[in-house]
């Protein structure tokens, strides 16, 4: 009978170990795509609107704005978390593809993006546009409405995406809210950036 011995390529002299039924025996840690791309590339990203003060209860304030600017890069979102400080209302929330107008855009009041890594140089500055409205009202007049969510204006939501949300060259994404009453409201996406 012959049989093939795999033996471990450090120097270490540890082998695999075989079952009386000749299966494989192995051991694995599972982590998610994000981590590890934060771990072996330092390219995960924590977006923010920061907290923007919203009194315009009658129609969708914009809140966040990211447009891709770079050919070679795409941005994967992974999670989008909403936060809200109002008490005994509601908030819906609308996310918005390929927007290109409306006071949100126009203003270009910058956003904030902060890599996982804390030690890490990595940015995204150049490859991203990322607005955050400066105060109430904002406006997204076009683009593709493809989600929405609803949930109490006090708390927070948490939607998983799992990277499958992809920001390319000349695409967009935008999110904005409307209140039942006033509130702060603060969006916040993590992702991470792939090179293509």
């Amino acid at each position: 009978m012959s049989f093939t011995q795999i033996i471990d390529g450090t120097g270490s002299k540890k082998s695999v170990k075989v079952t009386d039924k000749f299966k494989l025996t192995t051991e694995a840690t599972s982590i998610t795509n994000i981590e590890a791309i934060a771990r072996e590339d330092e390219e995960s990203y924590v977006l923010s609107s920061g907290f923007v003060s919203l009194t315009t209860t009658g129609s969708f304030n914009g809140i966040m704005f990211i447009k891709g600017l770079d050919a070679n890069t795409r941005f994967h979102i992974d999670r989008i978390r909403i936060c809200g400080n109002g008490a005994n209302g509601n908030l819906q929330v609308k996310v918005i593809a390929n927007a290109t107008a409306g006071t949100l855009i126009s203003d270009a009041n910058a956003g904030y993006s902060h890599n996982t890594v804390l030690g890490s140089s990595n940015e995204l500055t150049g490859l991203y546009s990322i607005f955050a409205a400066s105060g109430d009202g904002k406006t997204v007049t076009d683009g593709a409405w493809f989600a929405q969510y609803q949930q109490p204006s006090l708390g927070h939501s948490n939607q998983d995406y799992n990277g499958s949300i992809i920001i390319d060259k000349n695409t967009s994404f935008a999110v904005v809210a409307k209140p039942s009453v006033s509130c702060d409201i603060c969006v916040e996406i993590l992702g991470y950036k792939e090179t293509i």
